[in-house]
């Protein structure tokens, strides 16, 4: 337990480090699964759609989180028929 303030803020600075490292790892866990999600998608649109009738566009999405701040993900935009 901290007994003055330079120590209560080295041990507040220390634990808001880890969790930022924490939280950084997991976004990047999230990011590269929705890769796989997304490259999954386009193989079955590929054989599902071999004319191109459905578009595919790669764009980010910014998501904020109060316990992550905010990140950008990957984003797979659909569009067939002007939907």
């Amino acid at each position: 337990m901290a007994t003055n303030l330079r120590e209560f803020l080295r041990e507040q600075a220390e634990k808001h480090q880890a969790e930022s490292e924490a939280g950084k790892a997991m976004v990047k866990e999230w990011r590269d699964a929705i890769g796989r999600l997304f490259d999954q998608v386009r193989q079955w649109l590929k054989e599902a759609d071999p004319g191109g009738v459905i578009e595919i566009e790669d764009s980010k999405e910014e998501i904020r989180e109060p316990s992550l701040s905010r990140y950008r993900v990957p984003r797979l935009n659909l569009r067939a028929f002007g939907k």
